[in-house]
């Protein structure tokens, strides 16, 4: 399996493949209409294209003969109160893996290598933001994460789910 930066050119179908991962990943916890709205505001070309254009997002794409998954880092975001003051963090906003290579490895690389990347861009720590009632805290406790809070995940509607925060020192 190969792990590349994803390139402009790659908009367009990330954003597709990011709206059917993200479907698949949540479609039975919340009501369909605000994972719509959502996927609707949120994986678009436009949306993807400004992510991957922006060297301070870099994202990076799991595949060989084609994509199995992949990872979304901000090396600039505005921190949670939970994140160690201490620290020189970023943050992973995306990964996901698609449901037909789960339990194969591919998450836990693909983490890995953004673990990698992080460090090489001089931060130490990282945190993320996970919906409690998934499968993914388990995975990310699994890779040396832990919860450091809490932070509400809105819907366009104004509605929210509580995700939680959690963080690993690189």
């Amino acid at each position: 399996m190969n792990i590349r930066q994803a390139r402009p050119e790659d908009a367009a179908m990330l954003a597709e493949f990011g709206r059917r991962l993200f479907w698949e990943a949540y479609r039975g916890y919340t009501a369909d209409e605000k994972l719509i709205a959502f996927m609707n505001q949120r994986y678009t070309h436009e949306n993807f294209f400004k992510i991957i254009s922006d060297p301070t997002c870099p994202t990076f794409l799991a595949e060989n003969d084609h994509w199995k998954g992949y990872a979304s880092i901000e090396l600039n975001r505005n921190n949670h109160a939970s994140v160690p003051p201490d620290s020189s963090p970023a943050y992973l906003s995306l990964l996901y893996v698609d449901q037909e290579y789960h339990g194969q490895g591919i998450g836990a690389t693909l983490l890995d290598h953004v673990c990698e990347e992080v460090k090489a861009r001089g931060k130490d720590y990282l945190w993320l933001s996970v919906w409690k009632i998934t499968r993914s805290p388990g995975f990310y406790r699994r890779m040396g994460f832990g919860q450091i809070g809490e932070i509400p995940f809105t819907y366009p509607d104004g509605s929210f789910d509580i995700d939680w925060v959690m963080g690993k020192w690189l």
